[in-house]
């Protein structure tokens, strides 16, 4: 019972403080929660109309799954979108490509591997020409894949190298207004990895 009078006040400060509400924190790789449920799609309708804000922890599919089921937030395009093609490739690119060469290069693994260093160094070539061109991976407008990707080069900065390319694009993921509401909700409930 504690939990949930720490957690409701929580609700509380953060209504007064902020001007929304945040729901809570979705994290279904530690339970083995689907998002794909009618009981999912129902809490984040009354989310939706209640104009709360929820964190969701999810993995590339679902990210896709989530993006596609509410197209009102506009960060994926439908299907027959010219688009389309390029998105669904930076979602697989991100997985397949993105992560293994940043996990490489936070293990400290690329100095004694010539290919994880190709890798990584064709990472940091594809990013930084596609965004040399424009302002997010799929275009002009800021997309589920860039959640993704933004996300992880900001998580694993310092294993990039110095570049004003990607500098700029964590700059403009930063400063969307949803990703400022974001990190005031994260401020706003304590200290974040004090465990």
């Amino acid at each position: 019972m504690l939990r949930i009078d720490e957690d409701v006040g929580q609700v509380l400060v953060v209504d007064r403080e902020l001007g929304h509400v945040w729901l809570g924190e979705f994290c279904n790789y530690m339970t083995g929660y689907s998002y794909r449920t009618a009981e999912w799609s129902q809490v984040m309708k009354l989310a939706t109309d209640l104009n709360l804000v929820v964190q969701i922890h999810t993995n590339v599919a679902e990210m896709q799954y989530l993006a596609e089921t509410f197209p009102e937030a506009d960060l994926a395009p439908a299907v027959g979108d010219k688009r389309r093609g390029e998105f669904l490739t930076w979602m697989a690119w991100y997985v397949a490509e993105l992560e293994p060469a940043m996990f490489a290069g936070l293990g400290g693994e690329l100095a004694g591997s010539p290919q994880k260093q190709r890798n990584f160094d064709a990472v940091v070539r594809r990013l930084e020409g596609a965004l040399a061109q424009r302002h997010y991976v799929v275009g002009e407008g800021f997309s589920a894949a860039d959640f993704l990707i933004s996300s992880a080069l900001d998580f694993a900065r310092r294993v990039f190298p110095a570049s004003d390319v990607l500098d700029a694009y964590l700059d403009r993921c930063r400063t969307r207004p949803a990703a400022i509401r974001g990190v005031a909700l994260d401020n706003a409930s304590g200290p974040q990895g004090a465990a």
